[in-house]
């Protein structure tokens, strides 16, 4: 291996590793559920209109 080989490979893992840690760093910590309470997705009634009445 020469020393332009030997450069390529130190460059490319510096990347990699830089991708890896910024991924991390803006992945979310901490957050919840949106729909936590919920039990059933399935059943969600997601419309606000009230019935019409007869």
């Amino acid at each position: 291996m020469n020393a332009l080989e030997i450069l390529l490979v130190i460059a490319g893992f510096s990347i990699t590793a830089l991708v890896i840690a910024g991924m991390v760093l803006l992945t979310p910590s901490g957050t919840k559920d949106v729909h936590a309470e919920k039990t059933d997705p399935v059943a969600d009634n997601l419309s606000q209109a009230q019935p019409a009445v007869p």
